[in-house]
């Protein structure tokens, strides 16, 4: 049984007007030693932590810990580099009834230790690094 759009966002807390139109993405991080997942029992390893994040968001409602987001990712990050998307999403390809986006940006990247990968607007097979 599928479950309505209004039901889906009455969940939140605050819940979203059933006017609103747009994205509600949080992201959730699931931490966990390079040796379990490549390990023999690696898939289970990614899927508990998957499952836990789930939780968390199903227990403590979604924007929980919100207030300092920022702050874990910078502490999390320090000294790493981020790819955020892929060229399997096929954003160039999604038209809300306004036509295909011109231009796809991730606004989440901040600072120079992180770089966005989409497929190419305008060229088949083709990527967008920025």
């Amino acid at each position: 049984m599928s479950t309505s759009t209004n039901e889906k966002r009455s969940r939140l807390d605050p819940p979203i007007p059933a006017t609103y139109f747009g994205n509600c993405d949080v992201k959730q991080m699931v931490v966990a030693f390079i040796k379990e997942v490549v390990g023999n029992d690696g898939f289970t390893c990614a899927l508990e932590g998957i499952s836990e994040a789930l939780n968390r968001v199903k227990d403590e409602g979604v924007l929980n810990g919100a207030e300092r987001w920022v702050w874990d990712m910078n502490e999390f990050m320090e000294g790493r580099i981020s790819i955020l998307g892929s060229p399997r999403f096929e954003v160039y390809s999604i038209d809300f009834g306004c036509g295909r986006p011109k231009k796809v940006d991730i606004s989440s990247i901040d600072g120079e230790e992180a770089f966005s990968l989409n497929e190419s607007r305008d060229i088949h097979g083709g990527v967008e690094i920025d």
